[in-house]
């Protein structure tokens, strides 16, 4: 079986907000598997996590929960 090209399971990511501490979840539970050779896009209103989620894919931005791996690395 071939290895996806990107491969997310049950990313999950949290923002600190304030002096409190309060978490702002940017993304909640996202899984996606893209298949070498396909395109797709990421729609959704401003602030849905779109470029958080590329940001975890390239690698700037840790998860606080779940997994991102390109062509099988982490």
């Amino acid at each position: 079986m071939p290895t996806a090209a990107i491969q997310i399971d049950h990313l999950t990511k949290d923002f600190a907000t304030g002096m409190r501490g309060v978490k702002l979840r940017a993304i909640d539970d996202l899984s996606l598997t893209i298949d070498d050779n396909q395109i797709y896009g990421l729609l959704g209103p401003n602030g849905s996590g779109k470029t958080s989620t590329i940001k975890i894919i390239l690698g700037p931005l840790a998860t606080s929960r779940g997994a991102c791996q390109i062509f099988g690395q982490a």
